[in-house]
């Protein structure tokens, strides 16, 4: 056990603004005789220790401060240092050699511990390690905190909300997908942390009297199995604190119901939230890319006396939470900010899984294995299933593979030719005589782009170009209904009725709102409907289950990690620590500073161990 403090991430508390006493789970056999840990007790960021240049880089795992220097890089400027900022991650501007004409993209050596945290496009690592802490770019000040890639929609809130600051408190934080189908070299970032952080539990000394605590919870974002878990798990915690349960309130319909009058707060006692978590969706609503001011907040939760503050939410939800809890520093308030991390995609950096995965999974095979039946009905039948994914292809991946029957995989990280594609898809009918093929809604957006960007140039020059999208009237669309910004076009949301402007009529089994349309995303499952059935079958069906996925109840594993989750949150809360998010990292329950795991969205690495298993079960090839 390290003794070091240098070697633990730090995790931000306010202990000096609060008073230690000790913890009314004492009395109650130790907590009913589970005991208590310490601010001793660590949890090992990394577990694998890789020596062969060929070995597999998982996505999830991270180098950390106990490894031998990357080669070209001292040991001394690749440690993590007193002089950086502890929990936040450092990238090494050498840390990944860019592709050369001796080493492409595809045959490069990989240094035994450099480990993808995310992997992005070459044109933009330069300009993401300068803005990174503690590396010095031609527009950073000395001491000035940069923006990391991946933030989107809650830029900056990550770095410390200037006064008046409006951030975005739904989605995942970032507004579109990483440019990953344009077949050029990607580029894995990689980033240097301390080799442990502190386990989550509960602690023998306590900085809060609970029966004096006012708490609230809010839950931003899209609606996610597990969610009424959650919140009925922190409740029941609160009242073994001792909390009255009149002081724990439920705000309405994300962070908008600490600023808009009109959301009244709930009072959430144990009989209000008793049963809820055998039902889907959430009881205190959603809130997704709803522009929110913290000062105002801040002023809302101060004038509520409210002492923790519960935020479920993605990667955007986390961004919110971490700008208040920079603007309750500067303000010195005490009250504390724990996050609990809600994602079908499972997009969080150096986290296990977030809940509501598990679920995801589970109910997309429902999904899949009703495609299967829709194709293998038609004489050479293809049916094309989108699911959540627009930066993270992990739902896509694992729902395929737990299916069985997925035949082509298509996500975000991976590029591929639509000729290639297509002559791929052409030799599974020819085989079999259907098809399925399971997409992420953000894959494919560079073809898209190009694509559009043809239709563009022809419409300008005067001429028509074949997309491969078809009006009412089988005339191809403009190059705007492929951005989608035109009425009826792809970018149409609900507001707008059909998403992508054409009467698709029995073609589409699950109606939906276009997910990639509302974030700036051009439906590739949407395209590929068209564009197959005019050029390879006319048989050729999109099926969309996002809504019946998000709103499913949670299966017993999420019921199981929910409830766990939502008791270390609070007794993360009890026990001072703020800004803090609460999950498993190498199967252990422990605390991380937002900011780690809000640089980025975490992402499939192409090359690895999960991804070719995937494409050996079904025989995908190279697709580029």
């Amino acid at each position: 056990m390290p003794s070091d403090t240098s070697d633990v991430l730090d995790c931000p508390h306010i202990r000096d603004l609060l008073t230690a006493q000790v913890s009314p789970l004492v009395a109650h056999d130790n907590d009913w005789g589970g005991g208590f840990e310490s601010d001793s007790e660590r949890v090992a960021l990394n577990t694998l220790r890789l020596a062969a240049s060929q070995s597999e880089i998982h996505s999830n795992e991270l180098s950390t401060s106990d490894s031998p220097p990357h080669d070209g890089a001292s040991a001394e400027s690749d440690q993590w240092r007193p002089d950086m900022p502890k929990g936040v991650f450092t990238p090494h501007p050498q840390a990944a050699p860019a592709p050369s004409d001796n080493h492409p993209p595809s045959s490069r050596p990989t240094q035994s511990v450099t480990v993808a945290a995310a992997v992005v496009p070459l044109q933009s690592v330069k300009e993401d390690l300068q803005q990174q802490d503690g590396v010095a770019g031609p527009n950073t000040q000395p001491g000035q905190s940069g923006a990391a890639r991946g933030s989107g929609s809650g830029q900056g809130a990550g770095n410390g909300a200037a006064a008046g600051a409006i951030i975005s408190e739904g989605g995942d934080g970032q507004q579109g997908s990483p440019d990953h189908s344009d077949g050029q070299g990607l580029r894995r970032v990689c980033i240097s942390l301390p080799a442990y952080t502190l386990r989550a539990g509960p602690r023998h000394t306590v900085y809060f009297d609970g029966r004096k605590v006012n708490a609230a919870i809010v839950v931003t974002g899209r609606i996610c199995p597990g969610t009424n878990d959650v919140v009925q798990g922190i409740v029941h915690r609160l009242v073994n604190y001792g909390v009255a349960a009149t002081s724990i309130l439920g705000v309405m319909h994300g962070l908008q119901g600490l600023t808009n009058r009109g959301c009244k707060p709930k009072i959430l006692t144990p009989r209000d939230v008793e049963g809820i978590h055998l039902k889907g969706g959430s009881i205190l609503g959603m809130s997704q890319n709803q522009p929110v001011c913290i000062p105002k907040v801040v002023d809302r939760l101060a004038l509520w006396e409210v002492d923790m503050l519960f935020v479920v939410g993605g990667r955007g939800g986390f961004h919110s939470a971490e700008a208040i809890k920079r603007e309750l520093a500067a303000r010195k308030h005490p009250c504390v900010v724990v996050a609990i991390p809600k994602s079908i995609e499972n997009g969080f950096l150096l986290l296990d899984k977030s809940f509501g995965f598990d679920s995801a999974v589970q109910e997309s095979q429902r999904s899949l294995l009703a495609a299967k039946v829709v194709a293998s009905s038609c004489l050479n039948g293809l049916s094309i299933v989108t699911l959540s994914g627009r930066n993270s292809g992990f739902l896509v991946m694992q729902a395929s593979l737990a299916s069985g029957v997925v035949d082509v995989c298509l996500v975000p990280e991976v590029p591929f030719s639509l000729e290639k594609l297509k002559h791929h898809i052409k030799a599974v009918l020819d085989r079999q005589g259907h098809a399925v093929v399971c997409v992420a809604d953000g894959a494919g957006q560079a073809l898209m782009a190009r694509m559009a960007a043809q239709a563009e140039a022809a419409a300008a020059a005067g001429r028509e170009v074949e997309t491969g999208w078809a009006g009412p009237g089988g005339d191809s669309l403009r190059g705007d209904s492929l951005r989608g910004d035109a009425p009826g076009g792809a970018g149409q949301g609900a507001q707008g009725g059909d998403s992508s402007g054409v009467d698709r009529g029995e073609s589409r089994l699950h109606g939906t709102v276009d997910k990639g349309a509302a974030h700036g995303q051009r439906g590739l499952g949407l395209f590929l409907e068209h564009h197959l059935s005019r050029t390879l079958t006319p048989h050729t069906f999109h099926i969309d289950p996002t809504v019946s996925i998000c709103t499913v109840q949670s299966d017993s594993r999420d019921h199981i990690y929910s409830k766990n989750l939502a008791s270390s949150a609070v007794d993360a809360a009890f026990a001072g620590f703020t800004g803090v998010a609460v999950s498993t990292i190498n199967t252990r329950y422990a605390l991380t500073p937002i900011p780690v795991i809000t640089q980025a969205a975490r992402t499939i690495d192409p090359r690895g161990k999960a991804w070719n298993r995937l494409r050996t079960a079904i025989g995908q090839p190279v697709l580029i």
